[in-house]
């Protein structure tokens, strides 16, 4: 097989596994109300439902580089994939929230090498010139396939129900072990290995110490910090209930709606890639999307009334001022030493990522504060203006990202 065809089919298959960890992780904004009602939940509960996912993903990111520079993405992504599939069975037959939680967190744990892995792989198979691009491709490969798989779960939905839809989540999970362990190989052949040693604490340590001092870590993390809100919180809970309670849009098209900002990310992600091939471009679109964001989503969380096709265009320019993050993620793996790259990479996906898991129930808890209990099933319930309340913490968070950026261009000038 030609190292262009084996690049082909790896890549097609970590696209694949990025697919199913977009959907996993912002499936249960598709399904808000009747995982609600199947478990009955507070919006508290629902919160910490939805980012336990992130949880474990989030305390495995700087582990997974470590171990991906160790042992490499092929034995990670099968063993991770199956403890998916676990995940996504258990999920689907869970009739208590805890037995829920542990499912998430096993999906969550098992797709935590996928985004690490396609930075790595990317580096050794492609040529440098391309590697932004391709990290934009892999992300957006992921956004679109979310798309699909969320419209295709609110669809599902009323036909088989949501334990069903994730009983096949399971078997694609399973699926996507066998094709990670036949397509997938750590090195191309003739690639040069430089020597390492054996893992070990004090190797970690010196890895974390050496990126700790690099300051883009730090800035890149707390930018993505700051910006990947839109995502993980808005998009991953609260939009789906938010358009249909302020704009009074049905499941079909809130769920349009929201995956329009992963269309905006995906398809900007690797045109981002390509044309912020320098520093300083970099940084002026770091700064530019921080701008754009702020504005749309005040546009998007305070208009009392939009017809659906601007919240439409709205929420996909919303994913596609999301492009710089791609970018964050080239800078830190520009300024790391080889061998730890992948570290470099989970390291900054942990500092990143933290804000989501203490945001999320916040909001939750907000909400849970500002609602009344309905009369007839007992769950919560809040209005549109609750929403707004607890979503205001958005733009407040997406104008600290612009103070950032501009941090990051003052340090690319220097």
């Amino acid at each position: 097989m030609t190292k262009k065809l084996r690049a082909t089919l790896l890549w097609s298959v970590v696209s694949l596994l990025m697919v199913l960890h977009f959907f996993l992780l912002l499936s249960v904004g598709v399904i808000t109300t009747e995982i609600r009602v199947a478990l009955d939940l507070s919006a508290l509960e629902l919160s910490f439902l939805a980012s336990s996912y992130l949880y474990i993903y989030l305390i495995l990111q700087t582990p997974a580089g470590i171990l991906l520079d160790e042992f490499g993405p092929r034995k990670l992504l099968t063993i991770g994939s199956l403890v998916c599939g676990l995940g996504c069975w258990m999920f689907s037959s869970s009739s208590h929230l805890y037995i829920a939680i542990i499912a998430r967190i096993l999906t969550g744990g098992g797709l935590a090498f996928v985004f690490v892995s396609s930075i790595q792989l990317a580096g050794r198979w492609f040529a440098k010139r391309y590697f932004g691009m391709m990290i934009g491709f892999s992300e957006a490969s992921g956004m679109l396939g979310a798309i699909i798989g969320n419209m295709l779960l609110a669809i599902f939905m009323h036909k088989i129900g949501w334990r069903e839809s994730y009983a096949w989540a399971a078997f694609f999970s399973l699926l996507l072990a066998i094709l990670a362990w036949v397509c997938i190989r750590d090195y191309p052949d003739h690639y040069v290995i430089t020597a390492k040693s054996r893992l070990t604490v004090k190797k970690v340590i010196a890895s974390i110490k050496i990126l700790s001092h690099e300051p883009q870590v730090w800035l890149q993390s707390a930018y993505i910090a700051l910006m990947y809100e839109t995502i993980t919180v808005f998009c991953g809970l609260w939009a789906n209930p938010f358009l249909r309670h302020a704009f009074a849009l049905n499941l079909e098209q809130a769920t349009m709606s929201c995956s329009l900002v992963l269309a905006g990310i995906g398809i900007s992600s690797p045109i981002a890639g390509i044309l912020c091939d320098t520093d300083r471009k970099k940084a002026k679109c770091l700064k530019t999307c921080a701008v754009a964001m702020f504005v749309l989503m005040c546009i998007i969380l305070y208009t009392p009334s939009l017809p659906a096709w601007l919240i439409n265009m709205l929420m996909f320019m919303l994913g596609v001022s999301g492009s710089s993050l791609i970018l964050c993620f080239t800078i830190v793996s520009d300024v790391a030493p080889e061998g730890a790259k992948g570290t470099s990479v989970g390291l900054t996906n942990t500092l990143s990522l933290s804000s989501a898991v203490i945001l999320q129930p916040i909001i939750g808890w907000i909400l849970s504060s500002l609602s009344r209990k309905a009369s007839v099933d007992g769950l919560e319930l809040y209005t549109a203006n609750n929403l707004r309340v607890a979503l205001s913490m958005l733009p407040i968070m997406i104008f600290i990202a612009y103070i950032v950026s501009l941090y990051i261009e003052k340090q690319f000038k220097k």
